[in-house]
C-alpha cells in the first residue's frame, strides 16, 4: 500500500480583540469576556472554518483537492494549531490561511476578526511535534519574562524620607527609625508580590505540562 504524502502545518492565530492588549502577561485566568469566548474555539470550529473559506474562495475544485484535511490540534491559551493536510494541496491551505480574516464559534453564533500565520511547515508528525513545542516554550518564557520585569524593584539602601534632627543621609535616631520602619513595609509588600509570582509560576509550569503532553498525544 502506497503511504500518502502529507504536510504538517503549525499554524498561529491573532485574534484583534487580543491585539491592543499585552496577552504575554496573563498568567492568571482572565476574566474578561473575550478571552472566554476564545478560549471556548475548539479544532473542531478551526476546521470548520477552513473547510467553509475553501468552497467560497476556490470552489468545488478546491474542496476536492482536500479530502483528507485535519485539525489534529488546537491551543485555546497559546492559539495554536497543528494542521495535516495533503502534500499536493499544502500550498492551497497556506493561501487560504492568508486570506482568512473571521472565525466562527459554531456553538456561540459568534465571530473573531483573526489573523493567522503560518509558523512550520513538516513532513511528519515527529517535526511538527517538535515545532509546536518549540514555539511553546518560547511562547512561554515570553510570558514570564515581562511577569518578571513587573515585579517591583528592591529599595533596600535608599534614602526613604529623613525626620527631624538627621542629616542629608537619613542619619540620626528619628531618620534610622522611619526608614526602618518604611523599609519593613517595602520589604513584607515586595515579598507578598514575589509570593504570588511563584504561585502564578507553578500554575503555569502544571499547565503548560499538559499541554506538552497533548503535543505529544497528537496521532498521525
Amino acid at each position: 500500500m502506497v503511504r500518502q504524502s502529507v504536510r504538517w502545518l503549525l499554524v498561529k492565530f491573532d485574534y484583534e480583540c487580543n491585539m491592543n492588549e499585552n496577552t504575554a502577561t496573563k498568567i492568571a485566568t482572565d476574566t474578561n469576556n473575550n478571552s472566554k469566548l476564545l478560549r471556548s474555539i475548539t479544532a473542531k470550529d478551526i476546521h470548520t472554518t477552513i473547510r467553509e473559506s475553501i468552497a467560497g474562495w476556490f470552489g468545488p475544485v478546491g474542496s476536492g483537492q482536500t479530502p483528507d484535511l485535519n485539525v489534529r490540534l488546537y491551543d485555546e491559551e497559546y492559539y495554536f494549531a497543528m494542521i495535516k493536510c495533503p502534500t499536493r494541496a499544502h500550498h492551497l491551505i497556506r493561501a487560504l490561511l492568508t486570506l482568512l480574516n473571521s472565525l466562527c464559534i459554531q456553538k456561540k453564533r459568534n465571530s473573531f476578526a483573526v489573523t493567522a500565520s503560518v509558523l512550520a511547515v513538516n513532513g511528519s508528525s515527529r517535526t511538527a511535534k517538535i515545532s509546536a513545542l518549540h514555539f511553546l516554550h518560547r511562547s512561554a518564557n515570553d510570558r514570564i519574562k515581562v511577569r518578571q520585569r513587573q515585579l517591583p524593584s528592591s529599595t533596600n539602601g535608599e534614602v526613604v524620607g529623613c525626620g527631624a534632627g538627621t542629616n542629608k543621609d537619613g542619619r540620626g535616631p528619628n531618620g534610622c527609625k522611619k526608614r526602618r520602619r518604611i523599609e519593613k513595609l517595602q520589604d513584607d509588600d515586595e515579598g507578598s508580590i514575589k509570593k504570588q509570582f511563584r504561585k502564578d509560576l507553578l500554575e503555569l509550569n502544571t499547565d503548560l505540562n499538559g499541554r506538552i503532553q497533548n503535543i505529544h498525544n497528537v496521532s498521525d
